[in-house]
């Protein structure tokens, strides 16, 4: 199963098991994960993302329906040959899911849905749930990372012309990457499952017999 929310912030979403009778905010099923979260003890994946600026001017229901293809497009190995049922509290999400949208940019989304369901044998059954049985998911739509720093990508080209070409972007985002590889936090539209933070590290070349290499992990926490 799999609980979605689209906030004016950004998406917050998280799938569990299938036999998960119900989620709730209670402290004995909660606990804090390495970005500082609180997600279900039970959580299979985890997926956070602020909007863009374009993004941010969408509908709603352009914003809870972008949610929906995100946490499938994030699960997509996962849900592979699966059914998944999708609890959302926006009724026309539902509705579009099923039968569509004559609204040319709901379309395009529920079009590119249907695809990668059907690539993947992806059964979906979509559930309205009232906001105040999705808190969880509402609250990681309402994540915003104060840390997210960057360069200027002025300056990103003159280190360029220094250094050579760069080919990959540690510790970034889908809208502020200076690469087309990056990696990020938390999972991010556009990327890879693999490329998250511990990555960065993993692939900086570091041997496995390293000293330091077990504390991957930790190191990861320190540095968010």
């Amino acid at each position: 199963m799999a609980y979605t929310v689209a906030s004016d912030v950004g998406v917050g979403e998280y799938v569990v098991p299938a036999d998960t009778e119900s989620v709730c905010d209670s402290d004995c099923i909660m606990k804090m994960t390495d970005c500082g979260l609180e997600v279900p003890y039970n959580s299979l994946i985890t997926v956070t993302s602020n909007w863009s600026v374009s993004e941010s001017v969408k509908s709603s229901t352009w914003r809870e329906l972008e949610a929906v293809s995100r946490v499938v497009e994030s699960s997509v190995t996962m849900l592979k040959n699966h059914t998944v049922q999708l609890n959302t509290d926006n009724k026309n999400v539902t509705s579009i899911i099923k039968n569509g949208s004559r609204k040319l940019d709901l379309q395009e989304i529920a079009c590119d849905l249907n695809e990668l369901c059907t690539e993947n044998n992806i059964s979906i059954k979509t559930q309205w749930v009232p906001r105040e049985q999705n808190t969880i998911a509402d609250n990681l739509s309402r994540y915003s990372d104060c840390d997210d720093w960057g360069i200027h990508f002025e300056v990103f080209d003159m280190l360029d012309e220094i250094w050579g070409k760069h080919s990959i972007d540690r510790f970034a985002t889908d809208f502020n990457s200076k690469c087309f590889r990056f990696n990020s936090k938390c999972w991010s539209k556009g990327m890879k499952q693999e490329q998250f933070e511990r990555d960065a590290v993993v692939h900086s070349g570091m041997d496995e017999t390293h000293p330091l290499y077990s504390l991957v992990a930790s190191l990861s926490t320190y540095l968010f």
